[in-house]
């Protein structure tokens, strides 16, 4: 299945996520349910949320977007708890951008640019360039099924100008110096072009091209 959450209102932009994020199950003739859980008119009701993510997926994919929205959305509506009851029982958890970060502890996300917000045109047009700058990278907690703080994307820059790579290192000294840490935390950066592969505790690597600097392939 494939859960549509992260965007908002954009429903051109979650049409070519969908078919973008979906196409190489479509090809090998899997059949796919799609969710669209970013809104009350198009939240599916809670059985059968439960009946398609717990009873019926071999596999979920999460699209990318809004990594805040999702996770919020996904608490608000129970849809936390239907996934971590899919994933005891062993359903594959999969997806880009926000869909790859949301499976850790944590993760670094863009989703307080102007660009990410609700009426996101209206809100450009209301801005100087110099404001449309003014927005920081966060982290934000995440779904805790890997023990450590995800960076999608970690070799590009956002639209602030400033690098994903830079900020993630300030993050992870500050949470290794926050003393409500019991334990060492642990950073993954995912270039654009990586793919980062878990299972039963082990992380595999595979990169399907170059990295956004040109220097070397992706990792």
């Amino acid at each position: 299945m494939e859960l549509g959450t992260d965007d908002e209102e954009e429903e051109e932009e979650n049409a070519a996520a969908y078919n973008t994020g979906t196409k190489a199950f479509r090809d090998l003739g899997c059949q796919i349910e799609r969710f669209m859980v970013a809104k009350n008119s198009t939240t599916p009701s809670f059985p059968e949320m439960r009946r398609i993510i717990v009873e019926w997926a071999d596999l979920i994919v999460v699209s990318g977007g809004n990594s805040l929205f999702a996770m919020l959305r996904w608490r608000t509506t129970g849809l936390d708890q239907l996934i971590k009851e899919a994933a005891l029982k062993g359903t594959v958890l999969c997806g880009g951008s926000a869909g790859c970060g949301c499976w850790f502890d944590s993760m670094q996300t863009d989703s307080l640019k102007p660009e990410a917000c609700k009426l996101s045109e209206k809100v450009l047009a209301e801005l100087s360039p110099e404001q449309r700058l003014d927005w920081s990278f966060v982290r934000i907690s995440c779904m805790g099924f890997i023990n450590a703080f995800c960076v999608p994307h970690i070799d590009t820059v956002g639209t602030n100008n400033v690098a994903r790579v830079d900020i993630a290192k300030k993050m992870l000294l500050e949470a290794h110096f926050d003393p409500s840490y019991e334990a060492p935390v642990f950073g993954l950066g995912v270039d654009e072009k990586a793919v980062v592969a878990y299972e039963e505790g082990k992380i595999t690597i595979i990169s399907a091209g170059d990295r956004h600097d040109g220097l070397g392939p992706a990792t």
